[in-house]
């Protein structure tokens, strides 16, 4: 009985060691992660309770071996630090937003601007962070939780938890491997909600993409000239392409929406609004890359992108004039090599109050323009950028009311949340209307198409879902539902609209943008990535 005895002293004697750090991952896993126990008891509800049981179990042991694996690369106090900030700050977003800390997101998170950030923190938000961050840490230093061991004691009882951990997870999920199958492949959205681990692993993941891609500029293989066909032509291309900011299909009047926020683009002839569009991505970061790129979704990688060459880039400098003009944050390095002006300050942009507008971007188009060559030109909106979608529109296109009129919209009523995104879709609605007007008087010295397409969509409350950046695979449809439209008015654009229009309903991608920007500019090249599909039918 000794030797056996001896045993069991051995295998408890790590727990007796580490009290204080045992009941530090307990209390953190439990005040961490009220959504994944909310959602688990929703989803399993008539499960056994053995399983229900179960999941709990599960998810706790994989918090037990995530942060004990981060505590043998730091020391066990900064471990702690670690986990309370970043789970207050995941469960501060994740309750008012709904946001999720995906890689995406933590993307969003370093590309953002000063401006963008603001309208997401206020003074009030940040304060109570900050007060909260210095309690934790003046709590953890003053009543030394954790005492100072070697590290050898740290290594030794870290590995030992997590080995039993790992243990005990494959030992359990093998005797109910057949819940555990079904609960892996249809309920993989929960993970996403165990909290801090996923979005700490996430940001890992995220800094390994950044700092370990390969950033030698890659070129590609492509060649490419202005078709033979084309040179007969009289007149050149112009080709806009408007790419919107946080647009969604169904809040558009045109669209069947029961508001009439589209009064301008419901009187344009030939116009066609694709019904059937998808999203590439969730967020800026992700779809305008994406949209841009040369290659499908199962090569594309936002990781990368910033080293490959993009559409852009590809079209011969020497017969396509591209300028890309900018009234959001930037162009997401798709137009690093090409002509780019942005519009965020009165220096360029002569319609500026609360914020510089979209609207100041059109009046430079003709101060661009090559009659010698084809023109394509890329208006980056600011759109209906959340959650200040109040400052997205001047006073004057505050139809809707009451409108939320503070940057905090859970301080506002959905209703008035809905009511400010709706009169940003009513200002792009002006904008696009104006662009159309500004476009009328090239019509007849150039082949003129106009394109639109948003970038992602947005979230507004349902299911107490708020803004985007979800991960696509469970983004609702809000954000990733997106509205498109191609005006190819008659007698000046190439597009066959009566052909083009049968194509509507189709179902399209951001991945189709590129090749189909290869097509109205009617250049001949290796680079097209769906020869024998396209969203638009070109005339004779």
């Amino acid at each position: 009985m000794a030797p056996i005895k001896h045993l069991i002293n051995i295998s408890i004697q790590p727990f007796k060691d580490n009290r204080n750090y045992l009941w530090f991952l307990l209390a953190t896993f439990l005040a961490g992660n009220y959504h994944l126990f909310q959602t688990i008891h929703q989803s399993f509800a008539d499960a056994n309770v053995i399983f229900q049981i179960w999941l709990y179990v599960f998810f706790f042991l994989l918090h037990v071996i995530f942060i004990s694996f981060i505590n043998l690369l730091v020391s066990t106090k900064y471990t702690a630090l670690l986990v309370v900030i970043s789970s207050c700050v995941f469960n501060f977003f994740l309750f008012k937003y709904g946001t999720i800390f995906s890689v995406g997101m933590w993307r969003n998170i370093f590309q953002t601007n000063i401006n963008e950030a603001s309208d997401l923190l206020n003074l009030f938000s940040v304060s109570s962070l900050l007060i909260f961050f210095v309690l934790i840490i003046f709590v953890i230093n003053r009543f030394n939780f954790f005492p100072y061991k070697s590290y050898l004691s740290v290594l030794t009882s870290r590995l030992y938890f997590i080995v039993l951990s790992l243990v005990i997870l494959i030992s359990s999920s093998w005797t109910l491997s057949k819940e555990m199958s079904d609960f892996l492949r249809e309920h993989k959205q929960i993970r996403y909600l165990n909290n801090p681990a996923y979005g700490l692993f996430n940001l890992f993941k995220f800094s390994s993409e950044t700092f370990f891609v390969n950033k030698n500029f890659d070129e590609g293989q492509y060649h490419s000239q202005i078709s033979e066909i084309h040179e007969h032509h009289e007149r050149e291309e112009l080709i806009v392409l408007v790419v919107g900011e946080t647009a969604r299909y169904d809040r558009f009047g045109i669209n069947g929406y029961e508001r009439d926020t589209t009064p301008y683009l419901k009187k344009v002839k030939n116009l066609i609004s694709y019904s059937n569009f998808t999203a590439c991505g969730t967020s800026t970061a992700v779809s305008v890359p994406c949209m841009f790129a040369l290659q499908d979704n199962k090569e594309f990688k936002v990781s990368k992108a910033k080293y490959k060459a993009n559409v852009l880039d590809v079209m011969p400098p020497e017969d396509v004039n591209i300028h890309w003009f900018d009234n959001n944050s930037d162009s997401k390095h798709v137009a690093d090599r090409v002509s780019y002006k942005s519009f965020k300050s009165s220096e360029n942009n002569t319609v500026c109050d609360d914020e510089c507008r979209d609207f100041g971007m059109i009046s430079h188009i003709g101060g661009v323009l090559d009659p010698k060559v084809d023109n394509l030109i890329i208006l980056h909106q600011m759109g209906s950028h959340g959650p200040a979608y109040h400052k997205r529109y001047p006073q004057e296109f505050e139809k809707f009311k009451p409108a939320c009129t503070t940057d905090d919209i859970t301080k506002c009523s959905n209703e008035e949340i809905n009511n400010a995104y709706d009169n940003s879709i009513l200002y792009t609605d002006y904008f696009l209307g104006e662009l159309i007007k500004e476009l009328e008087k090239f019509t007849d010295t150039y082949e003129v198409t106009l394109l639109y397409v948003s970038d992602h969509g947005e979230s507004l409350g349902e299911n107490g879902v708020y803004l985007h950046g979800l991960p696509k695979a469970i983004a609702p449809k809000e954000q990733t539902h997106v509205p498109v439209f191609l005006w190819a008015p008659e007698g000046s654009s190439d597009v066959n609209y009566e052909e083009t229009f049968k194509l509507k309903d189709d179902s399209f991608t951001h991945y189709d943008i590129s090749d189909t920007l290869l097509r109205l500019t009617e250049v001949e090249t290796n680079a097209y990535m769906n020869a024998e599909s396209s969203m638009i039918t070109l005339g004779d």
